[in-house]
Parts: structure tokens; C-alpha cells; sequence
């Protein structure tokens, strides 16, 4: 008998208590204060990107812009190692990834690097960049917006980048 008075004093309680909701029940607003960029590229990143289409053979090599570093990479690690390497790789991007047709292989970063570059803070962010792209073996190409290069100059800038990949 006492059984049956803890078990409903139970089932009780759980209909009283309120019911907090998970993230996949919480009501989704009709509408969020978002609005679409007036543009995808800076100048200099169009600028590049247009070059890059030129340059390199459409049958060899494509070209995509703004990727993800946690798309690109694999981590190869557990626990703590694992969740500190996510850290350091998360809302990170290269600016443009070369990737080797067919197979769309990963085979060269491109940054282009800005006025806000010479900042200390986006300087250490750089710098954890290099370390991701050099750990796993993939070239990085920094390129700097105070330099204009011709499609020959940065045509010999890529040559020797993508013939060893």
C-alpha cells in the first residue's frame, strides 16, 4: 500500500512539475533580425577570385571561396586534445580552397591578408591558421591586398604550389 501512495504521489509530481522544452522543441520564430550581405567578397577578394578563375584550368582545378576550416580538416585526435583542436579550428575560414579535379582534393589555402592583419589579435588567429594548414600537410598561400598582382606574376606565385600536389 505504500508503494501505491509513492508511486502516485510521484506521477503527481510529474504532472505539476512545469516541462522544460529541448532545443529541438523550442518554438521557432516567424521571423529573425537577419538580412542578406550587399555582398559576398570584399574588392581585392573579388578581384582575386576573378583572377583565379582565369588562371587556372577549369578541367585541373576549382576554385571555393570562404571554407570552412572544420570542413576541410579532419581532427585526429580524442578527449581533451580533440575538443581543444575543435576549439582552435572553429569559425575559422581560408578565403579560397584550390582543390585537383576529378576528385576534388583539397590541394592549396589562399588568404588574403587585409589592413586588419597587422592587428595582434588577428596576427595570433593567423598565426593558428598556418599551424592547422602546415599539421596537416596543405600548402597556405598568404597573399598581401597592398600588392596587385598580374595573372602572370600570380600564375608563377601558383605554378610550383599546385605541380607538387
Amino acid at each position: 500500500m505504500q508503494w501505491f501512495f509513492l508511486a502516485l504521489a510521484l506521477m503527481l509530481l510529474l504532472t505539476v512539475l512545469p516541462k522544460t522544452k529541448t532545443r529541438s522543441q523550442a518554438a521557432i520564430p516567424k521571423q529573425l533580425p537577419v538580412r542578406t550581405k550587399p555582398y559576398f567578397f570584399s574588392r581585392s577578394e573579388r578581384e582575386l577570385f576573378e583572377q583565379l578563375l582565369i588562371i587556372l584550368p577549369s578541367h585541373q582545378f576549382r576554385v571555393f571561396p570562404n571554407v570552412r576550416i572544420s570542413d576541410l580538416f579532419t581532427i585526429e585526435a580524442s578527449g581533451a586534445k580533440a575538443r581543444a583542436t575543435y576549439g582552435r579550428m572553429q569559425e575559422k575560414h581560408v578565403d579560397f580552397l584550390v582543390v585537383k579535379l576529378p576528385e576534388h582534393r583539397p590541394v592549396l589555402g589562399i588568404e588574403l591578408d587585409g589592413p586588419s592583419h597587422t592587428a595582434a589579435a588577428q596576427q595570433y588567429r593567423d598565426a593558428v591558421k598556418n599551424v592547422i594548414f602546415e599539421s596537416a600537410g596543405l600548402p597556405l598561400l598568404r597573399l598581401s591586398t597592398k600588392r596587385q598582382f598580374t595573372s602572370a606574376q600570380l600564375a608563377a606565385l601558383l605554378a610550383p604550389l599546385l605541380s607538387r600536389r
